[in-house]
């Protein structure tokens, strides 16, 4: 997905564990892997992981195309209109990024 949309495969995974819960059993059953909803109401299901990413990059990646920075990643999800009723939602998403690249250096990914 970052390569198909030249963005930062971190900013995309700092998304994911966040709005899916880091993958949780009901996301897992839905293979919603960014805790989509139908406007903000039940979550959407996928047959497959990889029908949920191209899902995403259908709706939502032209928002974040070519974002080189969290703040555009940030500002191109919320003019797609992405979780716009939580005010928080960027500092969020930023401290869960903040997470994501703990864990990949506690795991020694790099």
């Amino acid at each position: 997905m970052a390569k198909t949309l030249n963005t930062n495969a971190n900013f995309l995974m700092a998304l994911s564990s966040m709005e899916s819960g880091w993958l949780d059993p009901h996301n897992q059953g839905l293979h919603n892997l960014y805790g989509v909803t139908e406007a903000g109401g039940n979550n959407l299901s996928f047959p497959t992981y990889q029908a949920a990413a191209d899902y995403w990059v259908k709706v939502f990646g032209k928002y974040v195309q070519n974002t080189t920075s969290m703040d555009r990643f940030v500002a191109g999800l919320r003019a797609a209109g992405y979780n716009n009723v939580n005010k928080n939602y960027d500092q969020e998403l930023k401290r869960q990024l903040s997470a994501v690249m703990k864990y990949k250096t506690a795991c020694g990914i790099k």
